[in-house]
């Protein structure tokens, strides 16, 4: 490990300086590409809500144009290449789907609690999945309310069922008490309703905790007395407080679907101070100032050392030369991710490509009694609310938008257009999380979604950035079921089809010239997938049939473990026969090779389910012999691996897991 991470250092710093060339020349295979779909204030969706007391008339045309833009929304971010949207579900203890605990959004019906007719979350995992994307969760775990018009009052409502839950700072800026256990109950519960009656592929949090520098002792001494064994300091009790939910979250995922991935996006700097990054044995972070730590009690780098997330996506909002500096801030996080063995996945302000600059971190958003600064306000649908009542996400797209009436969300609104944007910075940021990656396992989540589909940007991300698709990192720390290969692959006209004797599973789809020869590593890039399928049937392109393709449909298992069937019209390759392989108590693979087809030596490689290669044997052999060697696994990590064996005339491969 010390001897991987250090090589990659070091193209990281000759990386740093060449960010700046083509994007598109390598994409890689492996990418997350998100964007934030916003549903809060319906800043991204919908455009209008359902009447509540309208026609019947009325409320279907509603729900028809609700449904139109957001497929509209994912034909886009399907043809941009992107291949994952982070739909907001939960904002203000309220519900885009019916559900057991709390309220119907005011976002999707034009009054909390009204039933909009229709299912919003059931329709965007069905739509997303068919165009082979993957759908995250977004869920705002405290936020409760910001203003007078958005604090529910019904009898169901947190105000009134459970006043005690909740902590008021004044003005309508409501959340749910972390220091209560209860609490961390309910959330832990919405979200496993969430993962029980949907097939979402990941659940995701933003950086909304604690108020900003706002939470007095008097907010919550009952709590700090009642629920403190350990006897922590009040900022460590309430920092430890959220601990805990991140972790009760990810503990009930593992249990009920521990495949669907969980990550939260935190502030974009942290551990700034020497002590709390020496507390989790990590550098510091060279640039900016952890405002979060004690602002709103985040500890990001706490849910990564207890191993309660999959991935991090923190908030670098901030420009390549900007203060802080992206190109600083990248590198020091895909270090901490790697450290502990989790993704990071940068969150982008493509808000802010119309603004090449970037507020500083050196003045946090926060009063002090030597200091006192007023707070911000926004005019949104006509309503004043807080900046203490807006996640980072929010306040800083908001702050961009800011017109001298204040009025960010209605008619003084001005999205970005092809004339003013930004696009190559964007380019830059993305191509250096390319290059600062460790684990094989880049990734970029867009804010927001209204933004990254302007016109234009779409183009430029296909043509310069994603220009071949990607399928998400596999995780491949936990241990995933053994899946079989595809079969009885088919081609009429451009419809493909297979079978596989599962369900709960989608498929990767290549398409390989005719005139282009080789195995496994025809697979190991994007140069050669045409995309991904939720069901057992891909459209294929126009130009591609099998008399001019040798087409393979590989399976990814909900883990997005790769495995793959032998590629059509081309026998020789993934055969998985005359070899056999096992894996003894001591992780050392013992692989009896009968009938040598040639007198040429023999390779032996073995790759992750990802693709990367582990490694690579040469031995002499004689045509007609069998052959038996080992390869020691002890130093692999637990996950699914592929065995391949070159003969000089054919390719054998074999799929293996090691367990421990």
């Amino acid at each position: 490990m010390y001897k991987k991470n250090f090589f990659t250092v070091i193209l990281v710093g000759v990386g740093l300086l060449i960010y700046q060339t083509a994007y598109a020349q390598n994409p890689p295979k492996r990418e997350m590409r998100a964007n934030w779909l916003t549903t809060v204030w319906r800043i991204d969706w919908p455009s209008v809500t359902v009447p509540a007391n309208g026609t019947a008339d009325q409320r279907q045309t509603a729900i028809n144009k609700q449904k139109a833009e957001l497929i509209n929304i994912l034909d886009k971010t399907k043809a941009a290449n992107m291949n994952t949207v982070f739909f907001q579900i939960r904002s203000m203890c309220d519900a885009m789907y019916p559900s057991s605990y709390e309220n119907w959004s005011q976002y999707i019906s034009s009054e909390r609690g009204a039933d909009p007719g229709w299912d919003p979350l059931a329709f965007a995992v069905e739509e997303s999945h068919k165009r082979g994307l993957e759908l995250h969760a977004w869920i705002n775990p405290y936020r409760y309310c910001v203003s007078a018009g958005t604090c529910g009052n019904l009898s169901t409502d947190y105000i009134n069922s459970k006043p005690e839950w909740l902590l008021d700072y004044g003005e309508n800026k409501i959340i749910l008490n972390p220091g209560i256990p209860e609490v961390i109950n309910r959330i832990a519960d919405i979200v496993e309703e969430v993962i029980t009656n949907y097939d979402v592929d990941g659940i995701v949090f933003d950086d909304y905790f604690y108020v900003n520098g706002k939470t007095s002792d008097a907010h919550d001494q009952l709590q700090y007395d009642l629920y403190n064994p350990n006897k922590l300091s009040r900022a460590d009790w309430r920092r430890e407080n959220c601990n805990r939910m991140v972790k009760a979250v990810y503990d009930r995922i593992q249990i009920k679907k521990p495949w669907i991935t969980f990550g939260v996006s935190p502030a974009g700097v942290a551990a700034t101070d020497h002590a709390v990054a020496r507390k989790y044995g990590v550098t510091r972070c060279p640039v900016g100032f952890d405002w979060q730590y004690d602002g709103i009690y985040s500890d990001p780098l706490a849910w990564l050392n207890q191993g309660s997330l999959d991935y991090i996506s923190p908030q670098i909002y901030w420009p390549i030369s900007g203060n802080p500096p992206y190109d600083q801030l990248v590198p020091w996080w895909s270090k901490v991710a790697n450290k502990f063995g989790k993704y990071f996945y940068s969150s982008h302000p493509v808000y802010k490509m119309t603004i090449f600059e970037a507020p500083s971190v050196s003045a946090p958003m926060m009063s002090t009694p030597d200091t006192p600064e007023k707070e911000k306000t926004f005019r949104i649908w006509g309503e004043e609310v807080s900046e203490l009542g807006l996640s980072g996400i929010e306040k800083s797209a908001l702050e961009l938008r800011t017109m001298s009436d204040r009025d960010v969300v209605n008619s003084s609104y001005r999205a970005p257009t092809a004339a003013n944007f930004g696009f190559s910075e964007i380019g830059d940021q993305v191509n250096l999380n390319r290059i600062s990656d460790l684990n094989n396992a880049p990734g970029s989540v867009f804010y927001r979604t209204k933004d990254v589909l302007v016109a234009g940007f779409v183009d430029y991300l296909k043509r310069e950035v994603f220009s071949r698709p990607a399928i998400q990192p596999a995780v491949d720390w936990k241990e995933a079921p053994t899946q079989n290969p595809t079969s009885n692959i088919a081609v009429s006209g451009t419809s493909l089809t297979w079978s596989h004797n599962r369900d709960d599973v989608k498929y990767a789809i290549y398409a390989v010239p005719n005139s282009v020869n080789g195995g496994q590593e025809l697979f190991e890039t994007s140069d050669y997938l045409l995309g991904v399928s939720y069901s057992k049937q891909f459209t294929l392109p126009t130009d591609v049939s099998l008399k001019t393709h040798k087409i393979t449909v590989s399976v990814l298992d909900r883990y997005r473990n790769e495995t793959f069937d032998r590629v059509s019209n081309n026998p020789s390759v993934f055969e998985n026969n005359q070899i056999t392989a096992y894996l003894d108590q001591e992780n050392k693979l013992h692989v009896q090779l009968s009938d040598v087809s040639s007198d040429t030596p023999i390779t032996a490689k073995v790759y992750s389910i990802t693709g990367a290669l582990k490694t690579n044997t040469t031995f002499n052999a004689l045509k007609g012999n069998n052959y038996n060697f080992t390869i020691n696994l002890q130093n692999y990590s637990v996950g699914v691996y592929v065995l391949r064996i070159d003969d000089g005339n054919n390719s054998r491969m074999v799929k293996f897991m090691k367990r421990n």
